[in-house]
This record gives structure tokens, C-alpha cells and sequence, in this order.
């Protein structure tokens, strides 16, 4: 009975997108999150990639959500992590390069702005990355 409520307050035909697998990679000596869902999507957990460049994440989370450009690209999954299940921001990988490219990177010191400046750069092997590990865009 309970499952027919929950059905009746879901438009119909609607699926909730969620986590269907998670990886951890190294990129660039970081350790990252990837997350691939049930819509055939893949993320990168925000907190991951912002903790490997040195940025604030809730701060990177409310700019996201602010853009008109990149907020239909920041999900929020259960994802493992140390501490159990947790919701995290992840942002789908096609919208890396453009969220990057947001990013006030005036107050970086030399050797921050040469990381991220290579993560840029980089990004393509990220793709490749998940096709090597067996998830395919």
C-alpha cells in the first residue's frame, strides 16, 4: 500500500538517477571519486577533485548551483565514503573544464595554479581513465 502513495506522488514514468557504481582513481597523484549512474552518466564527487586542487567545496558547491550554465550539471548521490554513506555533490564530467574554467584562481600560490593549470590540460586522460577502468561515456 505503501508503494502504491509513493508511486501516486511521482510523475509518471519518472526514475530518480542514482549511483549505480563507484570508483576511487589516482589523477595526477590525487585520489578522485567516480561515480557512474543509472542514466549511463558519470561525476567526479566535488569534494574529491576540490580537496585535490585546494578549493573550498561547500564554497564551489553554492557557485555551481548559482550558475545558469552549470547547475543542471551538479547532482547530489549516497555515495561510500570513510565515514559510511554520505550525500555528496558530485559534477557530471563533461562540466569539469567549464566549472573550471569559473574558478577565481588569482589568490593561488605558483605551485596551486601549476596543479590546476594541469588539470585543465589533462582532463581528456580523466575520460580515458574510465574507459580503462571499464566505464564508458
Amino acid at each position: 500500500m505503501d508503494e502504491q502513495k509513493t508511486e501516486e506522488f511521482l510523475p509518471q514514468g519518472t526514475i530518480e538517477e542514482q549511483v549505480r557504481e563507484q570508483q576511487t582513481i589516482s589523477f595526477q597523484d590525487d585520489i578522485l571519486v567516480l561515480v557512474h549512474t543509472n542514466f549511463m552518466a558519470f561525476y567526479v564527487s566535488l569534494t574529491s577533485i576540490c580537496k585535490a586542487l585546494d578549493l573550498n567545496s561547500k564554497g564551489q558547491a553554492q557557485r555551481i548551483k548559482q550558475s545558469s550554465e552549470l547547475s543542471s550539471s551538479l547532482r547530489q548521490f549516497t555515495i561510500s565514503t570513510r565515514g559510511g554513506p554520505q550525500r555528496v555533490y558530485c559534477l557530471h564530467v563533461e562540466w569539469i573544464q567549464a566549472w573550471l574554467d569559473t574558478v577565481r584562481i588569482g589568490k593561488l600560490s605558483p605551485a596551486l595554479l601549476t596543479k590546476f593549470e594541469n588539470y585543465r590540460r589533462d582532463l581528456c586522460q580523466l575520460r580515458s581513465m574510465m574507459s580503462f577502468i571499464g566505464l564508458a561515456l
